[in-house]
């Protein structure tokens, strides 16, 4: 009986958690964080940041945080736009926004951004 109470407990904490809040690296190749945006204007679950480059060129970072399952779905039903790039890494799909920046560009910080985020 008393077995199956602190069962039940530790299956209730463990469902009830919230989960982490996603964090920035400072960096990510030549590119740093240059502002976190307050949560309206990421949006509901979301959450934004900008990263600017010695050359002053900005990229926003939009962060979902999700099931795995569905947060590769989510890139897989993503349509290319110019100035959108999208991935996902573990539970989270992100959003990396360029206007005017060259794809390869977008395309070298998200993949410094998603080696940072593997060394954690």
């Amino acid at each position: 009986m008393r077995f199956a109470a602190a069962l039940s407990l530790i299956l209730f904490l463990a469902c009830s958690s919230t989960p982490d809040k996603f964090v920035f690296p400072a960096a990510a190749g030549d590119w740093s964080l240059d502002a976190l945006a307050d949560s309206s204007a990421a949006g509901p679950g979301g959450q934004q940041a900008v990263y600017r480059d010695s050359n002053a060129t900005v990229l926003t970072v939009r962060v979902e945080q999700m099931g795995p399952a569905e947060a590769f779905e989510r890139v897989q039903k993503s349509r290319p736009e110019p100035g959108l790039l999208y991935f996902h890494h573990q539970s989270y799909f992100i959003t990396v926004r360029g206007d005017g920046v060259a794809n390869d560009r977008m395309n070298e910080f998200a993949a410094a951004l998603e080696k940072q985020l593997s060394t954690r």
